[in-house]
């Protein structure tokens, strides 16, 4: 995995995680993306896009529960670093994967 991107989403995206409540903390995005890796490896995708939806998941609910996963689609979409490391097609696939986990 790219390690500049890590970086970014270790200091800049996961570190929001400590704003929201006791069950979205740090360790649940980190099980959520330890899972989903342990899960993706036993398939042909792109790891970097795996970590990076686990990522994002469930950062929307820093601005409303209820659509959550709307809003976390479209931070994902929004973030610029992001949009330097993926095509709009990927970017897609992962905004969507990242709607569709609540459902």
């Amino acid at each position: 995995m790219d390690k500049i991107l890590l970086d970014y989403l270790n200091h800049h995206i996961i570190a929001k995680y400590q704003n929201l409540d006791a069950a979205h903390q740090k360790d649940h995005v980190e099980q959520v993306i330890h899972d989903s890796l342990k899960i993706a490896r036993e398939y042909p995708v792109d790891l970097d896009m795996v970590y990076v939806i686990a990522c994002f998941h469930d950062l929307g609910l820093l601005v409303d529960r209820k659509k959550h996963h709307i809003i976390g689609g479209k931070m994902l979409l929004d973030d610029l670093v992001i949009q330097s490391y993926f095509n709009e097609e990927n970017l897609n696939i992962m905004k969507e994967a990242i709607e569709d986990h609540r459902a």
